[in-house]
């Protein structure tokens, strides 16, 4: 099953629906429609500063059940994007 730990920044959310919310965002940003791109990458980016986001992200990188072709792959971008810009070193 999936986890159900909470995170503090979706009040009653858990990493189970903080991937249903990042893979959709996923597939939005894939659209041809511009508005919904940039929406989606606005989602994308404010999750960034969520707890328990890069967790998630890892997750959808992961899952190879269901996914929206193309997802998993843009997870892994979208991954590594977020680690270069919050690592810390030390």
């Amino acid at each position: 099953g999936r986890s159900k730990t909470r995170l503090h920044g979706f009040p009653g959310c858990r990493i189970a629906a903080m991937e249903d919310q990042i893979s959709a965002a996923l597939v939005a940003s894939m659209s041809a429609d511009e508005n919904t791109r940039v929406s989606a990458e606005a989602q994308l980016t404010q999750g960034g500063t969520q707890p328990g986001f890069g967790l998630a992200l890892t997750k959808v990188a992961l899952n190879q059940q269901g996914a929206v072709p193309g997802t998993r792959q843009l997870a892994a971008v979208v991954l590594k994007k977020y680690i270069k810009e919050h690592w810390q070193a030390g």
